[in-house]
């Protein structure tokens, strides 16, 4: 894969939002419907090989969040964040410079879950998919309680195979809690 073998071995340290467990749990078993169904021998890269994250800059003033639908951003599956505070939508930037994995175009411009990328099959698989119900509070819900991490993300690329091995780690959790938040 184009790119991956410069990046082996070279470790890309992410700043994330994340929800609680049982939240992002239920996002990474939507995360997981799209992988399985996205298998194919003849896709250029994997849907996703990473936890559901979503990339964005501790911002010290505690807001509350709206977790959105599911949607599709130049091929990326997200699920869209966004800060319900106006001094928090004036200081949402997307990371800079653009973040990018080995082998991956950009990633999306729109602060969102990033569940995986499927290029021009994304908007299709969305719309085909059954996804599991229930564990999610319905689209559009609000969070009062977050945390914020790094990701640290290795590749091994070999060369021989043409396999690429993902590895990562989520650092020292910092949680908060919206401001006035008793929940």
């Amino acid at each position: 894969m184009k790119g991956i073998s410069k990046m082996q071995n070279t470790p890309v340290t992410i700043p994330c939002f994340f929800l609680h467990d049982s939240l992002m749990a239920a996002i990474g078993e939507e995360q997981s419907v799209f992988r399985q169904h996205f298998l194919s021998a003849n896709q250029r890269v994997p849907f996703n090989s990473l936890p559901p994250l979503c990339p964005y800059q501790t911002i010290q003033t505690p807001s509350l969040f709206e977790i959105g639908a599911l949607a599709v951003d130049a091929g990326w599956i997200i699920r869209k964040v966004t800060p319900l505070s106006p001094l928090l939508e004036q200081l949402t930037v997307p990371l800079s410079p653009p973040l990018n994995l080995a082998g991956y175009p950009p990633f999306p411009k729109t602060l969102g879950f990033v569940l995986g990328y499927a290029g021009n099959e994304a908007e299709t698989l969305l719309s085909r998919l059954q996804l599991p119900t229930g564990k999610l509070p319905e689209s559009p819900f609000q969070v009062r309680v977050w945390y914020w991490a790094t990701i640290t993300i290795t590749y091994d690329f070999n060369e021989k195979t043409g396999m690429v091995n993902s590895q990562w780690k989520i650092g020292e959790k910092q949680w908060e809690r919206a401001i006035g938040a008793t929940n």
